[in-house]
This record gives C-alpha cells, structure tokens and sequence, in this order.
C-alpha cells in the first residue's frame, strides 16, 4: 500500500513513517519543517527515515494550493495519514490566520489531491479541530485563556474519511 504520512519530520508522524516502513509499506512522507520546533530533530527524524528503502521524504507544504494536487496525481496514494499542523492551541489565540491557513485549508488542499485519484482513506488527527469548531467563541477563548478545556478538547481527535 502507498501511504502518505504528512508531517513526518515531527515527532509523531516520523515514528509513523517508521513503523509504516518497517511494516513494507511504500511510504511519502511530506513536511515543510517549519521551525516551530527545532528544525535539527526534525532532520534527525528525516535522516533514520532515510535508511528505510520504501520511505521518500517530500520538502513541500500543504498550503501549496497548486502543488498538492499534483502530488496525488503523481504519486497514486492508497492512503493519507495527516498529522500535518500547526502544533500548540494556546498559539491559535496569537496566530489565528496562520492556524487556519495551516490546519484548515491546507486540509482542504489535501482533500482536493485526494478526490483526483482513487484513494481508499484519509485519516486526519487534530486537536485544534476540537477547538475551532467549539460552539461559544466566547467560551472557546475564555476557556482557553484559562488553559482549562472541555472534556476531550484536550486529547484531541482521529477522524477517517473514507471515499
């Protein structure tokens, strides 16, 4: 099975590429490695992926309207796993056009790729969703100028989308 794991510089997606590879998928992994975090582990991450044969790292971003696209039309995915975000949700109180440019339309994006091929799933793990979609905004943001969050905000989500 063709995987494609974005985010797989950081943390979570890179120990997913690398269990996916270990188990014989042929796995893309596609992260911007952006410096919310030390850009260092991130290349450490995409150097023990490397020694992996059926692993293939893509410097790109989901934000890229035009490029994502033809990435799926490319590279023929049976399924997406999309850790791709922007990490911390207190940080979407600072930046919110940033968040929703990142988290939300570069889904969208990702999407879009999707529906051009015959693709099996799409497996997308968020938190922030949690949180935008919250129903009070007043609430939202009081809440989380407290750090205080509703039961399950704080642990995030999996979603499949499947076709």
């Amino acid at each position: 099975m063709k995987i494609l794991v974005t985010g797989a510089a950081g943390f979570i997606g890179s120990n997913l590429a690398e269990k996916l590879a270990r188990r014989g998928e042929d796995i893309v992994g596609l992260d911007n490695f952006n410096d919310y975090y030390d850009q260092s582990k991130k290349r450490d991450n995409e150097q023990r992926l490397a020694s992996y044969p059926n692993f293939r790292m893509i410097e790109a971003d989901i934000r890229d309207r035009e490029r994502m696209p033809s990435l799926f039309e490319r590279k023929g995915f049976d399924t997406v796993d999309h850790l791709a975000a922007m990490a911390g949700v207190h940080n979407a109180i600072r930046q919110p056009d940033l968040y929703v440019e990142v988290d939300l339309n570069g889904t969208q994006h990702l999407m879009d790729g999707a529906r051009l091929i015959d693709w099996r799933e799409l497996w997308q793990y968020r938190d922030l969703f949690y949180f935008l979609v919250w129903r009070d905004i007043k609430t939202r943001y009081a809440q989380s100028a407290l750090g205080h969050y509703p039961a399950g905000v704080q642990h995030g989500g999996v979603y499949n989308c499947f076709r």
